[in-house]
């Protein structure tokens, strides 16, 4: 099971490495991380595990989502960054409040 993880972890980098737009990086996120993502396909073989292996492949699985959603957030904020910088104009703040005009 450590190496079916291990795999989804290269598997992941390589593809990170190809994302040209928002869009594939969306893509990339549901195909791992979605309900019928690949991290959630390699839980689904935890039913005859034994209660220690259960622990372990439970911790190493969570330590790979966290990574994957980490790698996610910085290449978001590196492609947001790069489109804005792209532009004349700033990026508006969407944390602000509405004016009406």
């Amino acid at each position: 099971m450590n190496e079916k993880i291990e795999a989804l972890k290269s598997s992941f980098d390589s593809e990170l490495k190809k994302i040209a737009n928002m869009v594939d990086l969306e893509a990339l996120r549901v195909n791992y991380l979605g309900r019928k993502g690949k991290v959630t396909d390699a839980l689904k073989g935890m039913g005859s595990l034994t209660d220690e292996q259960k622990k372990t492949v439970g911790r190493e699985t969570n330590e790979l989502k966290t990574a994957i959603t980490v790698a996610l957030r910085k290449s978001w904020k590196r492609s947001r960054h790069r489109n804005c910088s792209a532009k004349s104009t700033p990026c508006p703040n969407l944390t602000s409040p509405c004016r009406r005009t």
